[in-house]
């Protein structure tokens, strides 16, 4: 007997751009890259300096305070070109991934941009979709997500490449890409409850804001062009709790 009725949404879908990396490849280089916010105050500290010194006529001085700043450039060039890359599961030939929370993630988005056109008025409304309350009435399967081409699995990324920074970003950055196109394919469990029942038990909502997820994108470099996706099939399916 059923307590929950719950369903299940098999969607299958494909790439529409090349996808980027997103993960750093190494965390503790991450932990130890100095934030912008850190190097410019430094960089103003020492700048500061150099033109005190030089204005009290102390050459050597500046000079001795400009390669310290210098020497701690260097120190931090290794941060300066990060390898942005895939997940790996290394349960299965450390194949790349994508995973579930990305996709729930702009689910959740769009949900609560549904919502909004779902309920008439303030009073039926309730709350909002927030991550909380969604993770309660919503799991995407499997954790893993992997990527497909002619059928076959992709185990590594076609191609390393660089993108030359806005002037907000220093360094120079670089991204794993896996070319499109290619296939991927997941399920959505669905089970309403919650501040939102009435939304979640309206499959057709849900359909929408699964298709209207595609539009945040996934990976890297969004803003870009990378990470473009659509639905190419969205199947409701029986799925409960007995």
């Amino acid at each position: 007997m059923s307590i929950v009725e719950s369903y299940a949404i098999r969607v299958k879908g494909k790439s529409l751009s090349d996808w980027s990396g997103a993960v750093p490849e190494d965390i503790a280089t991450l932990i130890n890259k100095p934030s912008k916010d850190s190097e410019s105050l430094l960089f103003q500290i020492v700048k500061t300096q150099i033109e005190l010194l030089c204005q009290k006529g102390d050459t050597e001085g500046a000079m001795e305070a400009f390669n310290k700043w210098k020497e701690k450039e260097k120190q931090s060039d290794e941060y300066r070109n990060p390898l942005n890359t895939f997940k790996r599961d290394h349960q299965n030939g450390k194949a790349p991934y994508q995973g579930a929370h990305c996709f729930f993630g702009a689910i959740r988005d769009a949900s609560g941009k549904m919502f909004d056109l779902y309920y008439k008025s303030s009073k039926d409304r309730g709350e909002k979709a927030s991550d909380k309350h969604l993770r309660k009435s919503i799991m995407i399967l499997p954790n893993h997500i992997f990527l497909y081409r002619d059928e076959k699995r992709v185990m590594v990324p076609d191609k390393i490449e660089g993108q030359q920074p806005t002037e907000d970003v220093k360094g120079f950055a670089r991204y794993e890409v896996i070319h499109h196109p290619f296939e991927f394919e997941f399920t959505v469990h669905v089970m309403p409850a919650g501040p939102f029942k009435k939304f979640l038990s309206d499959k057709t909502a849900v359909l929408n804001s699964i298709k209207n997820s595609t539009m945040h994108g996934q990976g890297s470099r969004r803003s870009a062009g990378y990470g473009m996706w659509e639905v190419s099939e969205a199947k409701v399916e029986d799925w409960s709790f007995t």
